[in-house]
């Protein structure tokens, strides 16, 4: 079965190892973030994208074994910062997609966008 998961920069770039398309993964998910992604992507993306890589955030839903088929990298503009949550909120349609073999362990910015993290294609095994 093929879907996509997820891979939040700040995790990937924090402890992430680099991967790449044809490397056989194992990973910690959860369900995937649609609001948030959403507001990153666009809805039609988001709701493409089944779940999120987890490193940090405790108890993940399930571990998927699976095999790389294709990366893209997202990259972002944020607006003012939510002054209720103190952080910055993705401005809907500045997202530009990058398509990569390989994750580099830092990944630079893009068109004075940041970056948001990945788009990563797998095949379960």
């Amino acid at each position: 079965m093929e879907f996509f998961i997820w891979v939040d920069g700040w995790q990937h770039e924090c402890c992430g190892d680099p991967f790449s398309v044809g490397d056989d993964v194992t990973w910690a998910v959860n369900g995937a973030d649609k609001k948030w992604l959403s507001a990153t992507l666009g809805t039609g993306l988001a709701e493409s994208i089944r779940y999120s890589e987890e490193h940090h955030d405790g108890p993940t839903s399930r571990t998927v074994n699976a095999t790389v088929l294709g990366i893209k990298a997202a990259h972002c503009s944020y607006g003012t910062p939510d002054p209720q949550m103190k952080i910055s909120r993705p401005v809907v349609g500045s997202t530009v997609l990058q398509a990569m073999t390989s994750t580099p362990s830092e990944t630079p910015r893009l068109a004075k966008k940041d970056f948001a993290g990945y788009i990563v294609s797998v095949r379960e095994r």
